[in-house]
């Protein structure tokens, strides 16, 4: 049986990623990986944009600065990258979202000091924080999209 890709772009998985969330919300599924998927989503929402929007060109240095900006996993260095090289950001609600929901990716996926057990109210904050980076990623490509015609 022939596979079919379906994912193109960070926004394709960041989609699916969001999908995935709604339903485990709705259902009321409490379980740590939603707050990590919650982090790499958003993460995938601004890398669409870093993929799609900066062009590096020849410059060998800014190739290496976004293939590794590209590996990031911190959600305020991604929206700091966002700012310094394509002078788009979020509001400041959504970035303070974001930043409350940087680390889950690591400490609810992998045993340590830091790790813990989350419980709803953590899950509330990833899907508010989520549902806010979408928004303003979707108003951010169509700003884009509106400078380069």
């Amino acid at each position: 049986m022939e596979k079919t890709i379906i994912f193109k772009t960070y926004l394709d998985i960041a989609e699916d990623d969001f999908g995935f969330l709604l339903k485990c919300y709705e259902n009321n599924i409490e379980a740590n990986a939603l707050t990590s998927i919650s982090q790499n989503a958003c993460e995938k929402y601004m890398k669409h944009i870093i993929d799609t929007y900066y062009n590096p060109g020849n410059d060998l240095e800014m190739v290496h600065n976004k293939e590794d900006i590209l590996r990031s996993h911190n959600l305020g260095v991604l929206m700091k990258f966002l700012k310094q090289n394509l002078g788009v950001s979020y509001s400041k609600n959504t970035d303070m979202l974001l930043k409350s929901i940087n680390g889950y990716y690591f400490n609810t996926r992998y045993p340590g000091s830091d790790s813990f057990k989350v419980d709803f109210e953590d899950i509330e904050l990833c899907i508010e924080a989520i549902k806010s980076c979408r928004k303003e990623t979707f108003e951010i490509i169509n700003s884009l999209d509106d400078e380069s015609k």
